[in-house]
C-alpha cells in the first residue's frame, strides 16, 4: 500500500470531516464523512473550488494569508461548528491548506467544558482531601496518660526543643 493511499485511509476514517486544498483553493481531498454529513458525493468534490463546496469557507482566505485559524465558528446548514484551517507551507510558501471540522455543533464545545470544568473541581476536591490526609494529625498533647514515664518524656522532648 503506497503512503498516499495510507493517508486517504487515515483521512476517510476520521469522524469529522476533512477537506484539502490546493493553495488556489481547489479540493485535492474531501473525506468520506463530510460528503455524508453534507448530503454529497466526497469524490465528486475533487478538483471544484472550496467556495462551490463548502458555504462560508474560508480555505482560499487560509491559502491567500498563510494564517491558520484554529478553532473558529463556521456556520454550515444552518449549524453553527467549531473548524480549524491550517496552512501547509514548504519552503515558507503555502502549498495546500488542511480544514477540518472540530465540532459538529457549538454546544459539544460547551458540553465539552462544563466535563472539564465538572473535572478540575473533582481534582481539586481531591487535592484538598489528599493535603488533609497528610497533614500532621498528632501531638505530642494526643499523647495521654499519667505515668511517670510518659511525663518524663514528654518533658524531656520539649525541653530539647524549647530549651
Amino acid at each position: 500500500m503506497s503512503r498516499l493511499r495510507l493517508l486517504e485511509l487515515i483521512l476517510d476514517n476520521i469522524h469529522n470531516g476533512v477537506i484539502v486544498t490546493d493553495a488556489d483553493g481547489y479540493v485535492i481531498f474531501f473525506n468520506k464523512p463530510y460528503g455524508q454529513f453534507l448530503g454529497i458525493d466526497a469524490d465528486a468534490q475533487i478538483g471544484k473550488h472550496a467556495t462551490e463546496v463548502i458555504e462560508n469557507t474560508r480555505m482560499h482566505i487560509v491559502a491567500k494569508t498563510g494564517e491558520a485559524e484554529i478553532n473558529k465558528p463556521h456556520r454550515i446548514k444552518g449549524q453553527n461548528m467549531v473548524v480549524q484551517r491550517i496552512p501547509i507551507k514548504q519552503d515558507g510558501k503555502v502549498v495546500a491548506v488542511f480544514g477540518q471540522v472540530m465540532f459538529k455543533h457549538v454546544s459539544d464545545v460547551g458540553k465539552l467544558a462544563k466535563d472539564l470544568s465538572f473535572l478540575q473541581s473533582k481534582l481539586k476536591m481531591y487535592e484538598e482531601e489528599l493535603l488533609t490526609l497528610r497533614a500532621e494529625r498528632y501531638t505530642f498533647d494526643s499523647i495521654l496518660g499519667t505515668n511517670p514515664a510518659i511525663l518524663s518524656l514528654k518533658k524531656g522532648f520539649f525541653r530539647r526543643i524549647y530549651g
